[in-house]
């Protein structure tokens, strides 16, 4: 006799609605969230991380469907520098946040700290080489 499963079944593709490529795609041309590409599935934040990690048709989706989300938010921040309405605060934050955008990088030393320049001379008879 074999023992009951623990625990709820594994979200698998079958779970998904009809066209759910194209519901994914579709979203993401309008610059959709993760989050708002699982609820049009209707499923929840450990859903979406099992399918991506069980599914290798679903995790191109996904992969595809987020170039797509930065091209449609990119193309939006572009046509505002042409005049076209949008608020460009929002525009920045969100492509910090999304996508990893930043003003500067800054670089540190070891464990944060300061950086630790070594100037070396060179004297008579040595060579850079």
């Amino acid at each position: 006799m074999m023992a009951n499963p623990v625990g709820r079944p594994r979200t698998n593709i079958r779970d998904l609605p009809d066209g759910w490529e194209n519901i994914m795609r579709g979203a993401a041309q309008e610059g959709a969230s993760d989050v708002e590409v699982r609820c049009l599935l209707g499923i929840g934040e450990s859903g979406w991380y099992t399918l991506i990690e069980d599914d290798e048709q679903f995790c191109r989706t996904v992969k595809e469907c987020k170039a797509l989300c930065q091209v449609w938010w990119e193309r939006t921040g572009r046509k505002m520098t042409m005049g076209a309405d949008g608020n460009a605060t929002v525009w920045i934050f969100n492509m910090k946040n999304r996508f990893g955008w930043k003003d500067k990088t800054e670089l540190t030393g070891e464990g944060g700290g300061p950086m630790v320049i070594e100037v070396v001379k060179f004297g008579q008879g040595q060579t850079t080489s």
